[in-house]
């Protein structure tokens, strides 16, 4: 592939496509096809298009993004007013539970409760 020189010569690949290029190039004459670019472009592009629907196209997008930002902004909204209503109920709820379950915590409490007033 390679020489001392640093230039590369493509003729390995070649070698390994001939095969290949030989089958095309009989399917090519055997059944008349056409190669090549056709040299008339303007085929290639569509003229029925108005050009307001890329305007419009846009302007749907971009309103599709503004739903979904309020959307995102909504639902955090409710998610953190569902936090803040549920945490002081569970703060009750726990406090509540290890004052009657830890003696030793109900003493704590009036040992700091006593040092606090003196």
């Amino acid at each position: 592939m390679g020489s001392d020189d640093g230039n590369m010569s493509s003729a390995a690949i070649l070698n390994y496509f001939a095969p290949l290029e030989d089958f095309l190039d009989e399917q090519i004459s055997l059944h008349d096809l056409q190669t090549g670019w056709d040299d008339d472009v303007d085929k290639y592009f569509v003229q029925h298009i108005p050009a307001t629907v890329p305007i419009i196209v846009g302007v749907v997008l971009c309103v599709m993004i503004v739903i979904v930002v309020i959307a995102y902004f909504v639902g955090k909204n409710r998610n953190d007013k569902k936090k803040k209503d549920a945490v002081p109920h569970l703060e009750i709820k726990i406090e509540a539970k290890t004052a009657k379950d830890n003696e030793a915590f109900e003493m704590d409490e009036k040992k700091s409760v006593s040092s606090n007033d003196s």
